[in-house]
């Protein structure tokens, strides 16, 4: 169940802060009065600075971030780690640039999602990406109609039937009124969380974008879809404030807001 695992990879991330990036491998100790499961910390390594983990797959292939040196500028670089890889952590590329980039998220089938800078003319954009081994990291918006009426600019997850979740950037309708919230004044658009679905057989395969949208507020975004295509995140209010969601084709309505602060 994918919403499960987008959970445990929240706790693996609190862990690295206090024990750094590493795979954990669970060893039983049993007892007369319990059997306790203990944990052995495995040192991922770096791409030559800080590493930070964000999700693992059941094949034990791990995605994350880690900070680097490229031509004398200090940037983060998405990686996928794997055992059985030479090396064992890799670089997955960038968008065309040496900007910054983000993993997010990984399925079974190996296909990676997160989000990579890229500059468009004197701009410098974010893009959401897919990467798999053979076609490499591609930019989301080549792989979605032209007719979409907005940009992908992030991909948080991605579950077993090549669902991504992620959040869908849709500039104002209308710049001219008036604002009410804070955060509304510099605005030019908002991201809303959005459902990926493949939409041919195809390699690479074309997607269809969904707008989730959100619980009466101007935003919203997606950080995990599992694979009943349930999809959790954040999303802000009517009222200004935030919370988190859950959204389910099958529920009236689909997005429910959940007790917390954070999903």
């Amino acid at each position: 169940f994918k919403s499960l695992v987008v959970v445990l990879s929240v706790v693996v991330a609190g862990a690295v802060a206090l024990f750094g990036v590493g795979l954990r491998t669970a060893e039983t100790q049993t007892s007369t009065a319990s059997t306790t499961t203990y944990y052995k910390v495995q040192d991922l390594g770096t791409l030559g600075g800080n590493s930070f983990a964000t999700d693992i797959n059941d094949s034990g292939q791990v995605v994350g971030w880690s900070s680097t040196t490229i031509a004398g500028s200090t940037v983060a670089r998405a990686f996928l780690y794997d055992e059985s890889a030479t090396p064992k952590m890799q670089d997955l590329g960038d968008l065309g640039d040496i900007y910054g980039t983000r993993a997010n998220g990984i399925n079974n089938s190996g296909q990676v999602v997160g989000y990579s800078y890229a500059s468009n003319g004197e701009q410098l954009e974010q893009h959401g990406f897919l990467y798999d081994s053979t076609n490499g990291m591609q930019d989301l918006n080549d792989l979605i109609p032209a007719d979409s009426g907005g940009t992908i600019t992030s991909a948080s997850d991605i579950n077993s039937k090549g669902q991504i979740a992620g959040a869908y950037f849709k500039p104002i309708e209308n710049p001219n009124d008036p604002y009410v919230c804070y955060y509304e004044a510099p605005a030019e658009g908002w991201d809303y969380a959005a459902v990926l679905t493949p939409a041919t057989a195809a390699t690479p395969a074309t997607y269809e974008v969904q707008n989730l949208g959100t619980l009466g507020g101007d935003y919203s975004y997606a950080t995990g879809i599992n694979d009943s295509g349930q999809v959790v995140g954040r999303s802000s209010l009517s009222g200004c404030g935030e919370r988190p969601f859950l959204y389910d084709e099958n529920a009236n309505p689909k997005m429910q807001g959940l007790p917390g602060i954070e999903a």
